[in-house]
Parts: structure tokens; C-alpha cells; sequence
């Protein structure tokens, strides 16, 4: 499944159908541990998704330096 062609409101009715399910027949202590292990899993999931997009912006930075590094080294070789 594509994430990015599911409209908000889609995700919105499979949280909620998905929260019934989980919910169904389980007292207060299950359904806290439940959520706290959800909520631990989304946090654990976004330090994934944050710790690849600075990579990425890292990465991104390291060669426009390059770049900039060639583009001198350019100029000045062909400078003489």
C-alpha cells in the first residue's frame, strides 16, 4: 500500500476502524499498555524517519561544499 495515495480522511476512518478492532473486549490495564507500547512504537518511528532526513540534508550539504571546492579548484587551474 502507497501511503502518499491515501487521502487524510481515508487514514483518518483506518485509525479509528483499527482503534475499534484493537479495542474490542479488553479492559482499561490492556488498552493502556496497548497504547503506551503504539505510542513507543510512533516515537521509535519518527527518530527513524528524523535521523534519515538529516542524512539526507547532510549528505546534500557535503557535496554542494564539493561542488563549491571543485568549482575553485576549477578556476584556478584554469586561471594559469
Amino acid at each position: 500500500m502507497d501511503l502518499a495515495s491515501i487521502s487524510p480522511f481515508q487514514l483518518v476512518i483506518m485509525g479509528t476502524v483499527l482503534s475499534l478492532v484493537i479495542s474490542g473486549n479488553r479492559d482499561a490495564g490492556e488498552l493502556n499498555v496497548l497504547g503506551n507500547l503504539i505510542v513507543a512504537v510512533g516515537s521509535l518511528v519518527l527518530t527513524v524517519a528524523a535521523q534519515k532526513e538529516f542524512q539526507k540534508t547532510r549528505i546534500e550539504e557535503i557535496k554542494a561544499n564539493n561542488d563549491k571546492i571543485q568549482q575553485l579548484i576549477d578556476k584556478s587551474s584554469s586561471a594559469k
